[in-house]
């Protein structure tokens, strides 16, 4: 988890980078309205096969985001926020999609999986926010919320670490 900050003509920006397990692109539904339906496997099956993909989105999007933070003299305000504008709403998307993914197999797995992608959501919107207003207070919420999605993923990796050693436990060394 590192935190960029930029000096730059008029402000500072800060970004950060998360890392967290993840989900699948697809959710599974009853229908339209219906939440989605619970994974029937083991909370590490749910984890490769729905968490991982969406994390592996989630954390090239908070790249990209670390990246367009980082400013060079050769691109004006204009060009910079465009392009930060750009890949946040890319994760604020990606985070919605992650939030639909089809329900976890255990409510501990479940709860952190949501707080990780609404902490998500909220930080890229708070980035999304910066970008329109370039506002120190905005700047300040995006540095709260970096700090909030943080804690968020280092509570769902606890429950990942807690479900990987209870499936090394249970696997028979030959």
């Amino acid at each position: 988890m590192a935190t960029v900050v930029v000096l730059m003509a008029g402000g500072v920006v800060a970004s950060g980078c998360s890392s967290s397990p993840a989900a699948s692109p697809a959710p599974s539904t009853t229908s339209a309205t219906s939440t989605p339906v619970a994974f029937t496997g083991t909370p590490l099956a749910w984890l490769t096969d729905k968490a991982r993909p969406f994390n592996k989105e989630l954390n090239d999007d908070q790249a990209l985001i670390d990246s367009a933070s980082v400013t060079s003299t050769e691109i004006g305000a204009a060009t910079f926020f465009a392009h930060l504008a750009a890949t946040c709403t890319r994760l604020n998307t990606d985070a919605q999609r992650a939030q639909r993914v089809q329900a976890a197999p255990s409510a501990s797995l479940e709860s952190a999986w949501l707080s990780m992608t609404a902490h998500t959501e909220a930080y890229a919107a708070d980035c999304l926010a910066l970008t329109h207003t370039r506002s120190s207070a905005a700047l300040a919420r995006w540095k709260q919320s970096l700090t909030a999605m943080n804690r968020a993923n280092a509570a769902l990796n606890t429950v990942v670490d807690e479900i990987r050693g209870q499936s090394d436990e249970a696997t028979p060394s030959g």
